[in-house]
């Protein structure tokens, strides 16, 4: 029994020897490379980790933006009006079913295209560039920098208000020129101070 036991012992360290001896195979991709190459590899993977985890975040709150819409959307069409019964209230059956008939529809949807065309064409008069003004950013941050222009171009944008857009471009546009003049009369003042000297 003696030499059994020996014989186990033996083995089991010649098996600690041979893995010890036993270098692991790299990957195709490591070999021939540095320790700094196989770090900057690493820091690389972990950059570009970071980066599709973030994007993933964004695309979650997204789906989760788009979900608690699609769940409002579906409360209020259930809190809508129960059915009308002709024979209680035939006034109101007989209007509900008018206003929701297509073609009552299309016609409110014509009108309110033909007003959005007429106040661009009235804002187009007034102010050519009430387009390209609309598309710039320092504008959009005029906006949204005081709570009353907030209000005053939701009338504008969504009812379709023409003093409303009108008041907006107007006042943009007087402050914009005169911030304007001020640089233009500190410029002034700086290149005669530039020739006294």
């Amino acid at each position: 029994m003696l030499i059994d036991d020996d014989k186990e012992e033996l083995g089991e360290l010649e098996i600690e020897q041979r893995k010890i001896e036993q270098k692991p195979e790299l990957p195709e991709k490591y070999r021939d490379k540095s320790l700094d190459d196989i770090v900057k590899m690493h820091q690389e993977a972990e950059k570009l980790i970071g980066k599709q985890a973030q994007e993933v975040g964004e695309v979650r709150k997204l789906a989760d933006e788009l979900i608690k819409q699609n769940l409002s959307s579906k409360q209020q069409t259930r809190q809508e009006e129960p059915e009308v019964d002709f024979f209680e209230n035939p006034q109101k059956a007989i209007q509900r079913t008018v206003d929701n008939h297509p073609d009552i529809q299309a016609a409110r949807m014509a009108t309110l295209e033909m007003k959005k065309a007429q106040i661009q064409q009235r804002l187009a008069q007034e102010h050519p560039d009430f387009g390209e003004i609309a598309r710039d950013q320092d504008f959009a941050n005029w906006v949204k920098s005081s709570p009353v222009r907030i209000k005053i171009f939701e009338q504008a944008d969504a009812g379709y208000d023409f003093d409303s857009a009108n008041e907006l471009l107007s006042t943009y546009k007087q402050l914009r020129s005169v911030k304007q003049k001020q640089t233009s009369d500190e410029g002034e003042v700086t290149r005669k101070q530039n020739l006294k000297q």
